[in-house]
């Protein structure tokens, strides 16, 4: 009950501190509204964890419509705002029917829940404009046929290697072609075992009750489209054994230290550094978060960026994600919203984004195109990746499943329930709350 009550209390806390951003955002710039009313030139808010590319290619924007459309920012950086907290407080904010926001950014398995505030845009987008769009980021915008969301960037799980920690390693150089291969998780953890690596963490991954939590649970298991259909149970064997391995990397071999329960995307890469660990699970754009650390401790230690690990005889498994662009169906500016979405679809647009803050572009030419391959060498090692491609569900209660699961895999892994315990709780509070069948799946 304790418990309830201060999440209560935290949740209330973010709103005010959410709706105060946008209260002061609004209040502090008269001169903006008086100038749109002297020139006709629309105002269109955008909220989004706004990175430097994004704020540049924003005033890049506003100087190509100028005295046409102008893009104001609504600013919830990742430094103070979690994934988890933006999705709650914009669900907050939307259900109050504002039209001060017109645009924000989801996570694409967020697609599901933001549907009924998002304004559909089929008639707006051209089968030429959609044909330019990469297959599985243009799917992910979809919903019931319908397209609500145009693709922001492509994510893949990834994993970032202190290389010179793991230099201390005596079969380094044989370690680092494994590592470039995809390691196996057999050998990964039995190199973490090992006495060199005993005085600092050695994997570190996100694992507080959030959806980068579900990220790692759900490549880890074989048949994951089942996680939550009307024939799977929580407590089968292969969702058992994934729940088991991510207790065992903490508790068992002791590899990942405790406190990865409490990192998020908005703390974990100061704890890597901090801590000097070895082996940290990201994303592509990982690193560009990286510059709000110390940048005395980010520019010494060396980087690199490598497949996460798979199982000895199984298929490599990387989680696939990304984020999407939707238009609030309140907004009041729409024509000139669609034409702020259109913009991040331009080939020099996503080339910006991906040499500035590592987002791997939605467009399909990258990903095709010898060239543009070959102008950024790191774009086939990910095209490579994607092959590996494993998807979250695109299921109408996603959103809630996932909270429901990672609130009791989060206690498991810090060994306060057992793991058949934590599923069958899951199941049993998802089953209470009706939010089964899934009726969708990619």
């Amino acid at each position: 009950m304790e418990t309830l009550k201060r999440t209560k209390i935290a949740y209330i806390a973010f709103f005010i501190s959410f709706v105060s951003v946008i209260i002061l955002h609004l209040i502090i710039k008269p001169t903006s509204r008086n100038s749109r009313d002297e020139s006709k030139e629309v105002i269109i808010h955008y909220i989004d964890n706004i990175t430097s590319a994004q704020s540049k290619l924003i005033e890049l924007f506003n100087e190509e419509y100028k005295g046409k459309i102008k893009v104001e920012l609504i600013n919830l950086p990742l430094q103070k705002f979690s994934s988890h907290e933006r999705k709650q407080l914009l669900t907050k904010y939307l259900r109050n029917r504002s039209d001060q926001i017109d645009l924000f950014s989801v996570d694409q398995v967020w697609i599901s829940r933001f549907k009924n505030w998002a304004q559909p845009i089929d008639k707006y987008i051209t089968s030429a404009e959609k044909d330019q769009i990469e297959q599985n980021a243009l799917n992910s915008c979809i919903y019931n046929d319908s397209l609500v969301a145009l693709p922001l960037f492509i994510d893949i799980g990834v994993m970032y290697v202190n290389e010179e920690i793991l230099r201390k390693h005596p079969d380094f150089e044989n370690i680092k072609k494994e590592l470039y291969n995809s390691i196996t998780w057999e050998r990964f953890i039995e190199i973490g075992q090992s006495e060199v690596f005993s005085n600092q963490p050695f994997y570190i991954f996100p694992a507080d009750n959030y959806e980068g939590l579900m990220c790692s649970f759900t490549e880890l298991i074989s048949n994951s489209n089942n996680l939550f259909s009307d024939n799977n149970s929580l407590l089968s064997h292969d969702i058992v054994e994934a729940a088991h391995f991510l207790v065992n990397l903490v508790q068992k071999h002791k590899i990942s230290p405790e406190s990865v329960t409490q990192l998020q995307e908005n703390n974990f890469g100061s704890y890597f550094f901090e801590n000097r660990a070895v082996f940290l699970r990201g994303w592509p754009n990982s690193f560009s978060s990286f510059y709000y650390i110390n940048k005395e401790l980010r520019n010494k230690n060396g980087l690199l960026c490598v497949p996460l690990p798979h199982f000895k005889n199984q298929e490599k498994r990387f989680i696939r994600g990304g984020w999407n662009l939707m238009i609030s169906k309140y907004s009041k500016k729409k024509k000139e919203s669609i034409e702020f979405l259109k913009f991040w679809l331009r080939e020099d647009v996503q080339s910006f984004m991906y040499e500035n803050n590592s987002f791997l572009p939605s467009l399909k030419i990258f990903y095709e195109s010898d060239s543009l391959i070959a102008k950024y060498e790191r774009i086939g090692f990910f095209k490579n990746l994607l092959e590996y491609s494993v998807f979250r569900q695109k299921n109408r209660n996603y959103t809630s499943l996932s909270d429901i699961l990672t609130r009791y895999l989060k206690q498991a892994i810090k060994n306060e329930i057992s793991v058949e315990l934590a599923l069958k709780n899951a199941q049993d509070e998802i089953n209470s709350l009706g939010l089964m069948p899934n009726n969708a799946s990619y």
